[in-house]
């Protein structure tokens, strides 16, 4: 919700990008996609895998989806 009201915002729209702003892509990429609720749900309640087995690469997973996205899109 938070990237969606920011890339809407014309503030954020006229915005010039710098030098120092190579992330930014990639930080609003992760604010307006469902990446991460689909890395979650590899792990199904029903799978009864503990939280702390898997929490350290939802990240890593969510910017995999991401690149795989690119590439077949």
């Amino acid at each position: 919700m938070n990237g969606c009201v920011l890339e809407e915002s014309p503030t954020i729209q006229d915005m010039k990008m710098t030098e120092a702003s190579r992330s930014w892509p990639d930080f609003l990429r992760r604010k307006t996609g469902y990446a991460h609720a689909y890395a979650y749900m590899l792990f199904p309640i029903e799978a009864n895998v503990e939280l702390s087995t898997y929490i350290q690469v939802i990240d890593d997973m969510a910017d995999v989806m991401n690149l795989v996205n690119d590439v077949l899109s």
